[in-house]
């Protein structure tokens, strides 16, 4: 399969390491973009199977998946914590305890907690995310959260030289 390159950040660094949780306006529409392109996805008769912050990539159109080689945002946190006290513990909390919606916007609780059921059975269709949610539109606002103010890098010459200055 060949896809177009696609300019823009990681959803993961986006939210990790450039801007933090996302603004409620991002938020609404980012799960619309995915469910869309999940549509797509699935007409096509492919299956992702590694659908994570890395893989959606941040444009001024909407979000896109990206990295089908192998053929989950909102608050800035794992949804079951981090595998700070191992893999084996955050793998075990995934199976079998609820998921920490702590800042999910309230007019998105519903629809996230769907969206993370245990059961696959039981979470909504990409059809039915698109139409709880808001189309990406660059006409009348933004939908990419602020760009974060640059941090000024201070600097100074490194190495032995510098040393004896």
């Amino acid at each position: 399969m060949a896809t177009d390159y696609v300019p823009g950040p990681d959803l993961h660094a986006v939210v990790g390491e450039q801007h933090g949780p996302l603004p409620e306006e991002s938020v609404r529409a980012l799960p619309h973009g995915l469910a869309q392109a999940l549509r797509a996805v699935h007409g096509a008769g492919l299956i992702h199977r590694d659908l994570k912050p890395s893989n959606v990539l941040v444009t001024v159109e909407g979000p896109r998946i990206i990295d089908f080689g192998i053929a989950h945002a909102v608050t800035g946190r794992s949804r079951f914590g981090t595998a700070d006290n191992g893999l084996h513990a955050l793998l075990f909390r995934g199976a079998h305890e609820e998921p920490e919606p702590a800042g999910v916007p309230d007019s998105l609780l519903g629809l996230v907690q769907q969206c993370l059921e245990k059961d696959p059975a039981l979470r909504p269709l990409p059809r039915e995310v698109a139409a709880h949610t808001v189309a990406v539109t660059t006409r009348d606002a933004p939908w990419l959260p602020p760009q974060p103010e640059p941090r000024p890098e201070r600097w100074r010459p490194r190495g032995p030289r510098a040393e004896n200055r």
